[in-house]
C-alpha cells in the first residue's frame, strides 16, 4: 500500500502529520507553558509588591528606632519625677486640705498596695469616701485632679440623698497614687 501513493498522498500524509504534531505540540507544550506563565506573572506581581514593602519599612527603621528612643527616654524621664517614696502623710495633708477648702467632710480613707503594670513603680490605692452636695464635692475632685502628684481617680461610686435641693452625695472613689521603686537614681 505505502509502494503504491504517489507524491501527492505523500504530500497530504506529511501534511496531516504536521498538523497533528503542531496541535499536540500547541496542548502539551504551548498550553502549559501559558500558565505557567500567568502563575509567575502572579508570583512576579505579589513578590514586587512584598519587597516594596520591605524597602519601605527599611526606609521608615531609622525614623521607627528614633522615636522608639525618644519614647523611652520620655519615659525614664517620666519615671525619675515620681517620687522615690510614698509620703504618705504629705498626701493624706493635701487631700484633707482640698477637702477642707471645698466643703467636702472626709467619711473614711483607706490604704492598700495594688499591682502596677509599669515596671519599676508601684501604685498605693487610697479608698475615700466623702461626703457632700455636687458643687463642692465637683470642687474638690477639680483640686484633686490638679494635685501634683502622679495619681488617678477610679470606681468613681455616688449615692444621692433624701433631700430633693442640693441634696448630700455619699461618694466613694479610688485614688491610686504613683512611686517610683526602680534602681534608676533620681537627678
Amino acid at each position: 500500500m505505502l509502494a503504491r501513493m504517489g507524491q501527492r498522498e505523500w504530500a497530504l500524509v506529511a501534511i496531516v502529520a504536521a498538523l497533528i504534531v503542531g496541535v499536540l505540540f500547541y496542548f502539551f507544550a504551548i498550553q502549559p507553558m501559558q500558565s505557567q506563565i500567568a502563575t509567575l506573572n502572579q508570583q512576579i506581581n505579589l513578590l514586587t509588591f512584598q519587597r516594596n514593602q520591605g524597602l519601605a519599612a527599611q526606609r521608615a527603621l531609622p525614623e521607627l528606632q528614633a522615636t522608639i528612643a525618644s519614647l523611652e527616654a520620655q519615659k525614664q524621664v517620666f519615671l525619675l519625677e515620681l517620687p522615690p517614696e510614698e509620703h504618705l502623710a504629705q498626701v493624706l495633708t493635701s487631700i484633707d486640705r482640698r477637702a477642707q477648702e471645698s466643703g467636702v467632710t472626709i467619711e473614711s480613707l483607706a490604704r492598700s498596695l495594688s499591682q502596677s503594670q509599669v515596671p519599676g513603680v508601684r501604685s498605693v490605692n487610697l479608698g475615700l469616701r466623702v461626703s457632700s452636695p455636687f458643687p463642692e464635692l465637683y470642687v474638690f475632685l477639680t483640686r484633686l485632679e490638679k494635685m501634683r502628684r502622679f495619681s488617678t481617680i477610679s470606681g468613681l461610686q455616688i449615692q444621692v440623698g433624701k433631700q430633693v435641693s442640693n441634696p448630700q452625695l455619699t461618694t466613694s472613689m479610688t485614688m491610686t497614687v504613683y512611686v517610683y521603686t526602680g534602681k534608676g537614681v533620681k537627678p
